[in-house]
């Protein structure tokens, strides 16, 4: 190898070497503690890589990511110290607000590594600019696991812009303009009339316009205007730094269909298509009518006598009603439920409630991490039951969801308490009675022991 050929090589080496290293000092550690967003810590810019360790104790590691305007993420917690297979990290992305917006487990299937990408989870694409939080945990919490959470960019498709572009020539006196002009832009529904009504949108105004041999460019944005009704574009210039306004150039100008094909992506005449018209008509559309899908609608009302809803949640969790978070009902309102007798029978007194209550015990609690991540439950200090106790006093309160956890399902707690308070007005008016029948023997023994020393010789 010749002198040349040797320095090259040992160029390439080290050019190799330095970006090894550079690579891996990008990679931040975490910094303890930061189990929670309050101290996760100062953000870092995207992209990003961290490293960090979960331990066998529902820990959790938050990181703070600054993420710009419009941006698409894809967010990977990559284990080190094990594989995707035996390791079940889990990760998620909070929004500026603190909420919680996506999570994957195993993407897209068991036995992966999580992550979260922007065209399967649209939760992680275009984003508005903020302070965003990442979470990293173990969901198998019997091992500590070393891992890289890596958060990158990625490109995507942008939404069609409503600009689109003038272009004109000016000429001063009959000679081709040269120089720099102000521009003012209206749009207009008639070619003439120039009443209020007849203009469409705001003007545009744009300045310090270079004009070249009388030839000028306008990107011209006027937003949402084009319906499908003609429009007319009516051109003011003025020298720099004299506009708004000017002199009108010439006559308005019909906007031919280009500026249209923006408001044709939203199919605005497609309410007078004709069926026979369209190829590719689903098997429900095939009469005309969606009759043969589950929903029904009767003016605003709209149903669906099957199925389960979930709010907050990708699934209802094989109830009918699910809500991952809170819930509320207009103030003095009540949850209804049908009572009246006519619909019952085999109606029986309740009895011995009070001593079943008092079977029950109450505690303070905190959800494991992996439940509130699941949207299982909620965070932060609770009050409750213990659905194992429970089920001992009431079992049918208790039942148990497709991965064998119990949950508690109150019922007729009101009738319950009713009948305690009856137990308990029947002891304390036997208690009462006991009392007065003691307070009464021991008068007539009071009484008696009076007589009995009158009688003592003094």
């Amino acid at each position: 190898m010749n002198a040349r050929k040797q320095h090259m090589a040992s160029g390439v080496i080290a050019a190799t070497l330095a970006a090894v290293l550079t690579g891996s000092a990008f990679a931040q550690p975490e910094a303890e503690p930061n189990n929670s967003i309050g101290t996760a810590g100062s953000p870092t810019a995207v992209p990003c890589t961290r490293t960090g360790m979960i331990s066998p104790t529902n820990d959790i590691d938050y990181y703070a990511i600054t993420v710009p305007q419009g941006a698409s993420l894809r967010i990977r917690a990559i284990p080190t110290s094990h594989t995707c297979t035996t390791s079940d990290l889990m990760v998620g992305l909070y929004n500026p607000a603190g909420m919680l917006i996506a999570l994957n487990d195993d993407a897209p299937g068991m036995n992966l590594c999580p992550e979260l990408i922007p065209n399967r989870d649209p939760e992680v694409a275009y984003l508005p600019a903020g302070t965003y939080h990442v979470s990293v945990v173990n969901i198998n919490s019997a091992i500590n696991v070393a891992y890289q959470m890596v958060v990158e960019p990625v490109d995507m498709p942008q939404p069609l812009s409503p600009v689109f572009t003038y272009q004109g020539m000016l000429r001063e006196n009959g000679t081709e303009v040269n120089g720099t002009r102000d521009f003012t832009v209206t749009l207009w529904n008639h070619a003439t009339a120039a009443q209020p009504g007849n203009r469409v949108g705001s003007p545009v105004h744009i300045a310090g316009v270079n004009v070249a041999n009388g030839l000028f460019t306008l990107p011209l944005n006027f937003g949402d205007v084009f319906d499908g009704w003609e429009r007319y574009a009516q051109v003011q210039v003025a020298e720099a730094g004299q506009g708004p306004g000017g002199t009108t150039v010439g006559p308005r100008q019909r906007l031919t269909m280009t500026p249209y094909a923006g408001y044709a992506m939203t199919a605005g005449a497609a309410g007078s298509a004709p069926w026979n018209g369209i190829t590719g008509v689903p098997a429900a559309f095939a009469d005309g009518q969606d009759n043969t899908g589950p929903w029904s609608l009767t003016g605003t009302t709209a149903w669906f006598s099957g199925g389960s809803v979930a709010i907050g949640a990708s699934n209802a969790g094989g109830f009918m009603l699910a809500v991952a978070g809170t819930a509320a009902k207009n103030g003095g309102g009540s949850w209804s439920v049908f009572c009246d007798s006519r619909l019952k029978h085999d109606i029986k007194p309740l009895s011995g409630t009070l001593d079943r209550l008092l079977g029950l015990r109450g505690y303070t609690f905190e959800y494991n991490t992996d439940a509130v991540l699941k949207r299982l439950a909620m965070p932060g200090t609770q009050i409750g039951l213990m659905a194992e106790e429970v089920e001992r006093v009431f079992p049918d309160w208790v039942e148990t969801d497709s991965e064998g956890y119990r949950y508690v399902t109150e019922r007729a707690t009101t009738a319950l308490m009713v009948e305690a308070l009856r137990d308990l007005r029947a002891e304390k008016d036997a208690a009462v009675a006991e009392i007065e029948g003691l307070k009464s023997a021991n008068a007539a023994l009071e009484a008696r022991l009076r007589r009995l020393e009158e009688r003592l010789p003094k």
